[in-house]
């Protein structure tokens, strides 16, 4: 390791390997070569004149000077895998002088991690092919790194670290990220992208028509929402699907009570799983993955036209939105009434009212792989009626014509994230409408009653208008209408004169939903 004390200097040196340098404040270092993974570490006072020439994966640090700095930096060229990086001493803003750097690969790599301080590079010219430059920023506070230089050619890949990214940019502000002062002909890309608020932020060259600068600056891209809008714009359609994976599981129990005599009443319990592909509003895509148990009990009575069935259940589920390799737990705790009479003709009536406690946990990165977190409680409430026919045919087979209305709504919720965007969650709403047939066929083996059956539907969603506002300034729809067709099949058995199972598998497909797999098994013990 060379280390150059105040005063002292160096000149036509060549560092390879893991050499090291460091020049102290006053130090001088002219006409230096750094190649393989060499690197040399620049004082605030201190000087590297002449050319600099950095190769292979060396690294040059420069430590910022707060106040009117010295030209630190005379002729600097990268190459290769190359870095400069520009560091304050201590949190605050920092500036760093150079004439001329030329770029034929390499970084520029700014300052310290996003929010602990920035850096201004000011140059005369910056040339060559193009390299990267890692810039920080606070955009919603207006601060950000800053590259200012009279003339500037070549290709640059911008990569910026964002802090608070889910806060909107302020209204008429710019954050300009360089400033060419004469003859610009450089291009410039944001790589990947930056999240910031509800959208993403590009960059935008533009030129001042009166002073002649060329400013490169981040405006908001309202076509490309950011990976915390699509989070909670799932989030918030997730409990209707959450709710209806519960519901359709418990509206097979009409089946068992119909197809087999329940004596005076029973207990019953079911698991259920799910795996549903949604498209939720602004084209946030993601799969909910529900797994859960429901229990029940019910009473059943003779009446004038048939019997009567009256029960309570109680349910719990657990589901994950899983979201771009992210994924947000929401667990669901429910409790409801449910009632069914059957006429001796076939004829039946089914109706089902539930509550339920919805508790969310968003956990999403942004594009630069900051965590985001949030979490909400909120209740939902929703009822089904069902009503068909059991056609009872020869050699023991049924056909079960059916029409099903079923309304849900999930309380609205105002939701703060941690990196700063605020989110408005509508009530949201699903008012739907189903039609489908059941056929089946009954026969014994061993002594067992088995009871196959296969099942097809056509189901509406007809309300469109769940909304969600972020950061008061912007709002998405969650439309979840349109159609979709259900088909499934299943099998109960009477294992004993009070014991039954059962199960069954279904697929559904519409245009925004895709179901591979919804399945449910369970018991039923008579009184």
């Amino acid at each position: 390791m060379q280390t150059i004390s105040n005063g002292g200097s160096a000149s036509d040196t060549t560092f390879s390997g893991n050499a090291s340098q460091i020049l102290e404040d006053g130090a001088q270092s002219e006409n230096t070569t750094f190649n393989d993974h060499a690197s040399s570490i620049v004082g605030a006072d201190a000087q590297m004149s002449g050319n600099t020439t950095l190769n292979g994966n060396s690294v040059l640090t420069v430590l910022a000077a707060e106040d009117n700095p010295t030209q630190q930096l005379e002729n600097v060229t990268l190459n290769n895998s190359s870095r400069l990086q520009l560091l304050p001493t201590e949190s605050n803003s920092h500036e760093v002088m150079a004439d001329t750097i030329t770029m034929n690969g390499g970084s520029i790599a700014f300052g310290h991690e996003a929010g602990t301080g920035y850096t201004t590079l000011f140059t005369r010219e910056v040339n060559g092919s193009g390299g990267n430059l890692i810039m920080n920023g606070n955009l919603a506070e207006h601060n950000n790194d800053q590259l200012v230089t009279d003339n500037m050619s070549g290709k640059y890949n911008i990569h910026l670290n964002n802090q608070d990214s889910g806060k909107e940019l302020p209204a008429g502000a710019l954050n300009d990220l360089i400033v060419v002062n004469g003859n610009n002909n450089a291009t410039f890309t944001l790589d990947g992208g930056a999240d910031q608020g509800t959208h993403k932020v590009i960059v935008d060259t533009q030129k001042d028509p009166v002073t002649g600068k060329t400013v490169v600056v981040l405006v908001t891209d309202t076509s490309q929402t950011s990976r915390t809008t699509d989070a909670v714009m799932g989030l918030a359609s997730a409990p209707q699907y959450i709710f209806d994976g519960e519901m359709q599981a418990l509206r097979t129990r009409r089946g068992d009570i119909q197809r087999f005599d329940q004596g005076e009443g029973g207990v019953w319990g079911r698991y259920l799983h799910n795996s549903t592909d949604i498209t939720a509003g602004a084209g946030s895509d993601y799969r909910l993955g529900q797994n859960g148990m429901e229990i029940g009990g019910d009473k059943v009575f003779d009446v004038a036209e048939g019997k009567l069935s009256v029960g309570a259940l109680t349910s719990y589920s657990k589901s994950s939105v899983k979201q771009r390799g992210d994924s947000s737990p929401v667990a669901s705790y429910g409790a409801g009434l449910y009632s069914t009479w059957m006429s001796p003709a076939g004829y039946y009536v089914d109706g089902v009212i539930k509550y339920n406690r919805f508790s969310s946990d968003l956990r999403t990165h942004t594009d630069r792989g900051q965590l985001v977190k949030g979490s909400y409680d909120q209740n939902g409430y929703g009822a089904a009626l069902e009503t068909g026919y059991q056609l009872t045919l020869g050699d023991g087979i049924n056909v079960d014509p059916y029409v099903r209305a079923s309304y849900f709504a999930a309380q609205g919720k105002d939701m703060a994230l941690s990196n700063g965007m605020k989110a408005d969650i509508g009530t949201q709403k699903s008012a739907k409408g189903e039609l489908g047939v059941s056929v089946g066929k009954a026969f014994e083996v061993r002594s067992v009653t088995l009871s196959p059956y296969v099942t097809a539907a056509v189901e509406h969603e007809f309300l469109k208008n769940n909304i969600v506002t972020f950061n008061d300034r912007y709002t998405y729809k969650n439309d979840q209408s349109g159609t979709l067709g259900k088909y499934g099949a299943g099998m109960t058995a009477q294992v004993s004169k009070n014991a039954q199972v059962f199960v069954e598998a279904d697929y559904r497909k519409g245009n925004k939903v895709e179901s591979p797999i919804m399945a449910n098994a369970g018991f039923r013990i008579n009184f």
